[in-house]
């Protein structure tokens, strides 16, 4: 039964797809300054998902990094060695790059942000310069 539940969810899912890439293909066709705009929106919402998850990964990071800082010192280390180990500490180096390969992908969604906003006033710049020679 789960197996017949999980080819209707993908079934369901590459249909759902297949309209969406259909509309966007017509938009495009119909109105290519409407397309534009849904390209930047896209590029906007894809930003905040990727920003929200790059805060997590931060603080994530922040809290695992306090807490080991905080065993150190509760185990009689100074501040400065408690710091020093942490940073040494094996898992240091993955738990640093969780948190910045999220932060890598929130700038880069932002550069698709200024390239769909550039795409779109090129657009608005072509229909204005057709409405002119028209």
């Amino acid at each position: 039964m789960s197996s017949e539940i999980n080819d209707w969810q993908e079934k369901s899912t590459k249909n759902e797809k297949f309209r969406r890439e259909m509309k966007e293909m017509m938009a495009q066709v119909n109105d290519p300054l409407e397309y534009r705009i849904h390209k930047w929106s896209d590029a906007v919402d894809k930003w905040k998902e990727l920003a929200t998850k790059a805060a997590i990964a931060e603080g994530n990071f922040k809290t695992w990094k306090a807490a080991r800082k905080v065993s150190f010192v509760n185990a009689g280390r100074s501040l400065g060695l408690a710091d020093a180990l942490t940073e040494a500490d094996k898992d240091y180096a993955h738990h640093w790059m969780i948190h910045n390969d999220a932060a890598i992908k929130a700038e880069a969604a932002k550069k698709e942000i200024d390239i769909a906003k550039a795409h779109w006033e090129t657009e608005r710049s072509n229909q204005v310069s057709l409405r002119q020679v028209k």
